[in-house]
């Protein structure tokens, strides 16, 4: 997961369809002028996106998709005085769509959809759980401490297990990864 989050990923990444939001939305609703948008209402573009993916690339280009989602929108929602610092550093693309406004779909669509429209192998990403949610963990809590953000790991999983989102629970993949990042959360140090 490591080799491919860092090479592949990046350039998989610049292949799906991305949207603009128009000028208002980004200057005067987001204040974000590098804000583009993927996916659409439910990841309703699921098929089109993974299909700029290479097929031995897709479950963890998902995997890695959900991983940055879920971080974004966590650090937005819960702990905005580090968001400006992720988001100059990283400026992913934002799950969701644009109309009137911004439209951020729930991170955990990214799981499922994929596994709802037949593109993945629930099965394969099943077995993949504990070590993508090590992963997870792992990168997660190495880059705050490189950009000196103060979030501590086991912070940051209370946060995002007492998230609304966390409640969403279709398929098979989600509420795998959910057992086993609730596994990891009562591991981790305080």
């Amino acid at each position: 997961m490591q080799a491919y989050f860092s090479t592949a990923f990046p350039q998989d990444l610049k292949r799906i369809r991305l949207e603009r939001p128009n000028r208002i939305v980004r200057r005067e609703i987001m204040k974000d002028e590098a804000a583009v948008f993927f996916g659409g209402r439910e990841w309703a573009n699921v098929s089109h996106d993974l299909a700029a993916v290479a097929p031995d690339h897709r479950l963890d280009f998902v995997l890695s998709t959900f991983m940055i989602t879920l971080t974004d929108q966590c650090l937005f929602t819960h702990r905005r005085d580090l968001y400006t610092a992720w988001r100059r550093q990283t400026a992913f693309p934002k799950f969701g769509w644009c109309g009137f406004g911004a439209h951020h779909e729930n991170p955990f669509q990214l799981l499922w959809a994929p596994e709802r429209e037949g593109l993945v192998d629930a099965d394969e990403a099943a077995g993949l759980m504990p070590a993508f949610v090590d992963f997870l963990i792992g990168e997660t809590k190495r880059y705050f401490e490189a950009s000196g953000f103060d979030l501590h790991i086991h912070d940051y999983v209370e946060l995002i297990r007492r998230d609304a989102a966390f409640s969403f629970d279709a398929g098979a993949i989600v509420p795998c990864f959910k057992q086993m990042f609730e596994r990891a959360a009562q591991t981790l140090d305080r």
